[in-house]
């Protein structure tokens, strides 16, 4: 089963689900977007296998459907919508959500679309730690 997230851990989250979930908007992912997202990422308190797997098993499996629609989402998502929506994935995931994230064509249905832009952000995360530049992005 899930867990249940405490405020704290939840107040630390939302700037990560935000920034995240930018990659699954129905807009160009640009150098501009990947750089505030990897801010955003380098900032967090999150160690790097703790930011993937928040791309993979919590963000991804909410917002993977917007990239798959004609018409999607496109000016953002807010922290309201995400918390209301996030938090009760994380609540209810189980096993077979893990586990299906972690098959190919799990994989590949809620990050194909994202992957190539993740992993460019994740790159920049760890320069940007590398080189002390940890300061929160400035909103947008």
């Amino acid at each position: 089963m899930g867990r249940r997230l405490s405020e704290t851990e939840i107040q630390a989250r939302l700037p990560v689900w935000d920034a995240i979930a930018d990659l699954y908007l129905d807009n160009v992912v640009d150098a501009r977007v990947i750089d505030s997202i990897a801010r955003t990422l380098a900032a967090s308190p999150f160690s790097v296998d703790e930011l993937e797997a928040i791309y993979r098993y919590e963000v991804a499996p909410v917002v993977h459907g917007n990239l798959k629609t004609t018409a999607g989402e496109w000016a953002g998502w807010g922290h309201e919508w995400l918390r209301e929506h996030m938090v009760p994935h994380v609540a209810r995931s189980g096993r077979f959500s893990r586990w299906w994230a972690d098959t190919r064509p799990g994989r590949w249905w809620m990050t194909a679309d994202t992957r190539d832009d993740w992993q460019r952000v994740m790159r920049s995360v760890v320069d940007k730690r590398a080189r002390g530049e940890t300061a929160a992005a400035p909103a947008s």
